[in-house]
């Protein structure tokens, strides 16, 4: 499947994550939300199984990618961050993968606060 916005990777961002690893399913929850700003994280899984990504670092780059998707002529600092927020989409998502009879009720102990990103500025 592919996407052409921001939407709908957020929508596919999970059943991705499944298909390149060949997990069972993903745990996630299908919500996402703002990471906090004091928290410092690129991307982070709560408790619940909720998405976080931070704004400036991860949303905004895969916002400003996909209205820029015809623009041929962008500089190699653009094409960075856009390549470092799928980055950080996938490894996040990859936190939720799960194996077959393991969902939310049996992982929710095991993610117990929320994990960020290790390249986290």
């Amino acid at each position: 499947m592919s996407v052409s916005t921001y939407r709908e990777l957020m929508a596919e961002q999970a059943g991705a994550a499944v298909r390149v690893s060949g997990a069972d399913h993903s745990s996630w929850n299908g919500r996402v939300a703002v990471a906090a700003p004091e928290r410092k994280v690129r991307g982070a899984v709560t408790w619940n199984n909720t998405i976080e990504y931070a704004d400036e670092k991860t949303t905004a780059p895969l916002k400003e990618m996909f209205a820029n998707a015809r623009v041929h002529n962008q500089d190699r600092a653009e094409l960075v961050g856009y390549r470092d927020a799928m980055r950080i989409v996938l490894h996040v998502n990859v936190h939720l993968l799960s194996s077959e009879g393991r969902g939310p009720a049996t992982c929710s102990s095991e993610n117990s606060s929320p994990q960020p990103h290790p390249s986290s500025t």
